[in-house]
C-alpha cells in the first residue's frame, strides 16, 4: 500500500517542510533549553547538527562541442495532433491508458462511417 500518487506526494512535501523548519526547530529548543532549569545538559554545536536529505540540484546537459553535434542524428518525432499518434502508430509515452482506449474507439468509430444502402 501507499503507494499512490498521492501518498508519494504528500511524503515529499512533508520532507522538504521539515527541511524547511529544521532551523526554526532547533532554535526553539536551544531557547527551551537554556531557560529551564536543566543545567546538566551540554549544548554544543556537535550536538545540535540538522540531519536532512540535501535536495538534489537540477542537472545540467553538458555543452556540445561541434565535433558531438556532426555526430548527433537529427531525428524529429512527427505526431498527428488530431490522433496523438507518430508515424509508427504509437501514442506517446506520457499518455494513459484509459486517453489510449478512448482514442482508438473514436478512431475505430470513425472508419465504419456510412455505409450505402441497397435500393431494390
Amino acid at each position: 500500500m501507499a503507494k499512490s500518487l498521492r501518498s508519494k506526494w504528500k511524503r515529499k512535501m512533508r520532507a522538504i517542510r521539515r527541511q524547511k523548519n529544521a532551523p526554526k526547530e532547533l532554535d526553539k529548543l536551544k531557547k527551551i533549553l537554556s531557560s529551564s532549569t536543566i543545567k546538566d545538559v551540554v549544548m554544543s554545536e556537535e550536538n545540535c547538527q540538522i540531519k536532512s536529505m540535501p535536495i538534489k540540484p537540477p542537472v545540467s546537459k553538458p555543452k556540445k562541442s561541434e565535433q558531438d553535434a556532426d555526430l548527433e542524428m537529427e531525428v524529429e518525432m512527427k505526431r498527428d495532433k488530431k490522433t496523438m499518434m507518430d508515424e509508427n502508430g504509437q501514442f506517446p509515452v506520457w499518455m494513459n491508458g484509459r486517453k489510449i482506449k478512448k482514442m482508438t474507439k473514436k478512431k475505430k468509430k470513425g472508419k465504419v462511417g456510412k455505409r450505402k444502402l441497397l435500393a431494390w
